[in-house]
């Protein structure tokens, strides 16, 4: 669906991309060289300028974004270690460990990227009461999701074992 409209911008832009070599050439042709020369370093200028300010602009955004997604995934992390360890000694606040993941939840619609809130979404979808295989597997693609989203890139499998962080070490090959 968005293919004609990129093949019609790709054209727009050839069209637009040609013209300027036609006008330049004929510029070059009738008039001196150092004129041209002249005109054709200005606009270099002022377009390499442009490109740089427009490149700084997007990095000042993404620092800012990465230090926000940065919190809120700690957080995240955070509270599924405390489930991880409230599960192991028992005495859950359920009420409150609720209120605090829709807390982050909404924070992470804001800051977070749209496939960590798919995979967090999900939990509800899989097995994970009965099947403790379907939560580590479920941990390890929201903790891949978390890390692709903050920039990191990591090898194939990665995920999965920082999830089997969660797990006691002589039980971790049953996940393997």
């Amino acid at each position: 669906m968005k293919q004609p409209s990129l093949l019609l911008a790709a054209f727009v832009a050839l069209l637009i991309l040609g013209g300027i070599v036609v006008a330049l050439i004929a510029l070059y042709k009738f008039t001196q060289s150092d004129f041209v020369l002249g005109v054709l370093g200005a606009v270099a200028s002022v377009g390499l300028a442009s490109y740089q300010f427009r490149k700084a602009k997007e990095r000042e955004v993404e620092a800012r974004l990465f230090s926000e997604k940065a919190a809120v995934y700690k957080r995240l992390i955070e509270l599924i270690g405390t489930l991880f360890k409230q599960q192991k000694t028992g005495g859950a606040d359920v009420e409150k460990l609720g209120e605090t993941l829709q807390d982050i939840r909404t924070q992470l619609i804001i800051w977070g990227g749209s496939k960590t809130i798919q995979v967090l979404d999900s939990m509800g979808d899989n097995s994970a009461e009965t099947d403790p295989r379907a939560l580590v597997r479920w941990l390890a693609s929201l903790y891949a999701e978390i890390r692709k989203d903050l920039g990191h890139k990591d090898k194939e499998g990665a995920a999965l074992e920082i999830a089997l962080g969660h797990v006691i070490v002589t039980d971790r090959h049953m996940f393997r």
